[in-house]
């Protein structure tokens, strides 16, 4: 039981840390045109 809790935990952090790097690296390409110009 505890064993498979912690291995569910590890899945579940893991899968929310791929989609913060995917929605960053989304967010960058979209908008990192953007910021460049306004701040040049």
């Amino acid at each position: 039981m505890n064993a498979l809790f912690s291995l569910y935990i590890t899945i579940k952090f893991g899968a929310f840390y791929l989609f913060l790097i995917l929605e960053v690296n989304l967010f960058d390409k979209q908008h990192i045109k953007q910021l460049t110009l306004c701040y040049c």
